[in-house]
């Protein structure tokens, strides 16, 4: 993964914080929108440095300094492109000024309304903000153009949580899992109030719905059907594909009827969210996976039952959160930058910066292995160094507040060089310090191939 000025916004995360990874496709289009800037020399040379020192500043988590220098930006660039809007949105999300970025975030929607990643970072804010109606208006509008987003299900689920729709939350998050949401928290806080509902798929309406990924050749689509099977998300997966510029992806929905009759029959007989295949179609392979139209006023027909009788003190358990926590979105912020340290610490690896990779672990960090750090660190050196090239994957990282300054991070990592590849489920423990969170602990958990 090579850095460019324009590359600190988060890439897309799949577990409960793997959505801020989703931003990341903000930096892909931003590259695109460069070349369009206004056409006087003085304000793109001043637009572009105004981004660079925000993207230095933000690898300094010096977010602050990096906003002013963003906001700087924008005025230059005339307002005219969102994904700046979006970026600097992100950046008042991560500090905590949620009204700021609910500002930003309208205005990105405003000028790119058929963007779902800006719909789907709009309606986080407005959650975060305890706008609990303005949220799910925005999610359910968002499933309706795209009934396969996986997080918009999740949030939706929480959405529907906060306000003690306890049938809508286990059936948006039902939706979730299907598509691929291995998070237990939200599950966990539902089962002792309702029990869990069914949502029947047995005479879905109108024409069968189907996801894809669509790639150049078998070889590239197997592969991405392999990561699919050891658990990324597709949206994920169109994040990487996208910011790597593979040649002939492309991803969307589409209906059985928009396939030729052979292509179709081979597909009529797909159950809701079944595993994945891939079709031939045309010069071209896709991943496909059937999938449900989103209509929540069916749901709301489903949920239309009686309640068991609640556990009074797990009523009082689910309160919500932002009435026992005024400051919430403080515990989105400290979650966000965490996220962007763990980032931080993949990117700084795969590209052999020796110097990041240290900084990002703690003077405090204690090997796993029997060994001092100053061994640790030359044993680590020689591995950053030796490979021609590094490739990392991180799938469906989840986030644990431990304690107001202590995180754990436990991700899939999935490793590729010219010299080792493994696959390991890892935990990382990080402090919050006075320079922004550093690693402590680093444990492997499970070593899953090698």
């Amino acid at each position: 993964m090579k850095t460019s000025f324009c590359s600190f916004i988060l890439p897309e995360n799949p577990a409960t914080e793997s959505y801020f990874a989703a931003v990341g496709l903000c930096c892909f289009v931003l590259l695109l929108l460069l070349p369009l800037f206004p056409a006087r020399a003085d304000e793109t040379a001043a637009c572009r440095r105004y981004l660079e020192i925000a993207s230095k500043q933000i690898k300094a988590d010096h977010h602050f300094e990096a906003s002013d220098a963003l906001r700087k930006a924008i005025d230059l660039d005339d307002s005219k492109h969102p994904s700046l809007h979006m970026k600097l949105a992100v950046l008042y999300y991560s500090l905590g000024l949620i009204p700021d970025a609910i500002r930003e975030g309208e205005k990105a929607v405003n000028l790119s309304p058929s963007s779902k990643w800006f719909k789907y970072d709009l309606a986080k804010f407005y959650f975060a903000n305890n706008q609990l109606d303005k949220a799910e208006r925005h999610f359910t509008t968002l499933l309706s153009l795209d009934p396969g987003f996986t997080f918009g299900y999740y949030y939706l689920a929480e959405v529907y949580f906060l306000k003690q729709q306890y049938d809508l939350a286990w059936l948006s998050l039902s939706r979730a899992q299907f598509l691929g949401f291995k998070g237990t928290f939200l599950k966990e806080k539902l089962l002792p109030l309702t029990g869990k509902p069914t949502e029947n798929f047995e005479k879905p309406s109108g024409d069968k719905l189907f996801r894809f990924i669509k790639l150049a050749s078998r070889e590239k689509a197997e592969a991405v059907l392999q990561d699919i099977r050891r658990g990324a998300l597709f949206e994920k997966i169109e994040i990487q594909l996208k910011k790597n510029h593979v040649s002939g992806f492309g991803s969307g929905i589409m209906t059985l009827s928009e396939l030729k009759k052979s292509l179709a029959d081979t597909l009529k007989t797909s159950k809701p969210y079944s595993s994945p295949r891939i079709i031939k179609t045309g010069s071209d392979y896709r991943i496909m996976q059937r999938i449900m139209p989103f209509d929540p006023s069916v749901w709301q027909v489903q949920s239309n039952r009686p309640s068991p009788p609640q556990d009074r003190s797990a009523q009082e358990k689910i309160k919500n959160p932002y009435q026992q926590k005024p400051a919430a979105e403080n515990l989105f912020s400290a979650r966000l930058a965490a996220f962007y340290a763990l980032e931080n610490w993949k990117d700084s690896w795969e590209n052999g910066d020796i110097k990041s990779y240290f900084d990002a672990y703690s003077d405090s960090f204690i090997p796993s292995s029997q060994t001092s750090l100053t061994r640790w660190k030359k044993k680590r050196e020689t591995s950053l160094t030796r490979p021609k090239f590094i490739h990392i994957d991180l799938i469906n990282p989840v986030i644990e507040m431990i304690q107001p300054d202590t995180v754990t991070i436990t991700f899939q990592q999935i490793y590729e060089s010219d010299r080792y590849a493994d696959a390991v489920i890892k935990k990382l423990t990080l402090n919050r310090e006075q320079d922004g969170w550093k690693i402590i602990r680093e444990e492997t958990v499970q070593v899953l191939t090698n």
